[in-house]
């Protein structure tokens, strides 16, 4: 095509834009206009605007995301009158465009090309019919058609809603949207509308439904966000909501047990989607389900086993059926923190919860925390025929031997079942060594920091001695008093305030502000009884001795 071919062609292009398009933009009601300004205020999903997107003067319709993916991009928006296409001419020096309607006949007029009939087309039926019939014509010109601006469309909806009726569709929206634009849907008393069977379906020439091609399940589709339970209409769709005609329940650790609507196929796993999900931990959970045959009167108790594989039929993947009760049971598993975090309290333990993440469940620690003096306590059971600590304090002191005696001074010192982490090194110096996995029943204690080293066992006064950096082992006990009688000089141990762990005082290095010193005592000797021994054995050899003397 030669250059002034090209002229004429962009001179009508332009002179259909000025003149045809009033025209018909000039059928349309001023409802549909208004409509159609609101439409252009609306934001995010759902909400179409206008772009000049090619940055040649030609307003384009934008929707969101969701809506291009379901209805554009898909190809399954159905053309009609009112739809504007953008024609765009590049004949290799300057891009000209112009907006061409499809008009009330349903056909889109391409100058040099003639009349396309698109009315009732699939988008992509319609890219193709457009194609074809412009490389018909020009087949050396780069002409391309896409479309720019959607139309208002009118659906139909009835049913189980407040107002039905038919309500203009602008442009890509869902059945969620036509239903509140209805006034919602029906509850008691009013009526009992489904939310699961909601049928989008496809008018012929005559009006009559043909086929319900698509179903909205919008109970699923809110708590599963699952584009396809929620459809967008299409020009030529009907929507009629129903009543509710069966149901099933759910009880137990679920977030919300009650009465849901049912539909065939439905499983285990949906019914426990729709109750918002196990309400502890999945891993642990178990279920029951009561079946009733109000035909039979007969009830069945059916043991779920929810971790079981899909093709077991006793699995999640278990079919139920209409008036089917399932009930949830979890182990919930918890542990608990207490002292100086922003928000002590139990928590639940989830897979691997760890001590770091805990702490900041709770908020992180306070200015007051002690980290040194900070513990983990597991509950612990011992086995074995070891004496524990009740059993040795039945026993005569004197009769224990030195490492009886030091057990049972330790045991009575530090709580069962402590770990040994060391929370300075974990979170102050990032040691990943000491952020171990916390298990069922763990209580992490965080108190308050009292700068205090406690003495304790064979000296004159125990008790808390405020921490000072410059003393030593010896201060510390001279500030308790000193030793007392029974107190075993070279048996001091040092308890560690981060571990528990203890140590000879001979190979600590530095108290730290929540240590504890143990004075360890000497066997005691009991002189009164050494006496009364010592008598009976000289009366046992003196009665010998004089027994032997009468035999001679």
């Amino acid at each position: 095509m030669n250059t002034h071919h090209l002229k004429k062609l962009l001179i009508v292009l332009l002179t259909f834009t000025m003149i045809g398009e009033p025209i018909l933009l000039l059928a349309q009601s001023s409802r549909s206009r208004s409509r159609q300004q609101r439409s252009d205020q609306r934001q995010d999903k759902g909400a179409e605007g206008r772009e000049d997107q090619l940055g040649l003067g030609i307003e384009v319709r934008w929707i969101g995301k969701i809506a291009y993916d379901a209805v554009i991009a898909s190809g399954k928006y159905i053309v009609g009158p009112g739809d504007t296409f953008v024609i765009l001419v590049d004949n290799g020096e300057e891009p000209q465009a112009a907006e061409a309607l499809i008009g009330a006949e349903g056909k889109l007029v391409i100058p040099y090309v003639g009349a396309v009939q698109l009315a009732g087309l699939s988008l992509t039926q319609a890219r193709e019919s457009i194609q074809d019939a412009v490389k018909g014509r020009f087949r050396h010109l780069d002409i391309t058609v896409s479309l720019a601006r959607l139309r208002s469309f009118p659906v139909n909806i009835i049913g189980q809603v407040k107002y039905p009726g038919a309500y203009m569709i602008e442009g890509a929206e869902q059945v969620s949207e036509l239903i509140n634009k209805a006034g919602g849907l029906l509850e008691k008393p009013a009526g009992r509308a489904s939310k699961r069977n909601i049928q989008v379906q496809r008018l012929s020439n005559t009006g009559v439904p043909e086929t319900t091609e698509r179903q909205a399940d919008l109970a699923m589709w809110q708590v599963s966000g699952d584009v396809s339970l929620n459809p967008f209409l299409l020009d030529g769709d009907q929507v009629f909501v129903p009543t509710i005609e069966d149901s099933v329940g759910i009880s137990g650790a679920v977030h919300r047990p009650g009465i849901h609507e049912y539909m065939p196929g439905d499983r285990v796993a949906d019914l426990i989607t729709m109750a918002g999900g196990f309400l502890g931990d999945a891993e642990t959970a178990t279920a029951e389900l009561l079946r009733i045959s109000r035909e039979k009167g007969t009830e069945q108790r059916i043991r779920i086993d929810l971790t079981a594989d899909a093709e077991d039929g006793s699995s999640d993947a278990f079919r139920l059926k209409a008036n089917d009760k399932l009930h949830v049971e979890v182990q919930e598993k918890w542990v608990t923190i207490v002292g100086e975090v922003y928000f002590p309290g139990s928590y639940l333990l989830g897979n691997g919860l760890k001590l770091d993440e805990l702490i900041r469940k709770a908020g992180g620690f306070t200015a007051d925390a002690s980290l040194d003096q900070s513990t983990v306590i597991r509950k612990v059971e011992f086995a074995g025929a070891v004496k524990g600590p009740a059993q040795l304090q039945s026993v005569s002191r004197g009769n224990l031997t030195p490492a009886q005696r030091t057990y049972l001074a330790m045991k009575t010192q530090q709580a069962p079942g402590r770990l040994p982490v060391d929370f300075v090194a974990l979170f102050e110096r990032g040691d990943i060594s000491q952020n171990i996995p916390l298990k069922d029943g763990d209580v992490v204690r965080i108190p308050r920091d009292i700068p205090s080293v406690l003495v304790n066992g064979f000296v004159i006064t125990p008790g808390a001695i405020p921490f000072n950096t410059g003393y030593s082992i010896k201060n510390y006990i001279e500030r308790a008093g000193g030793f007392n009688e029974q107190a075993k000089k070279d048996g001091i141990y040092v308890i560690q305030a981060s571990t528990g762990n203890w140590i000879k005082a001979a190979k600590v290095q530095k108290i730290f502000p929540g240590d504890t010193i143990f004075v360890d005592g000497k066997k005691p000797v009991h002189r009164w009884r050494l006496f009364r021994e010592t008598l009976v054995v000289l009366t046992q050899v003196a009665t010998l001795v004089i027994a032997i003397g009468s035999i001679r």
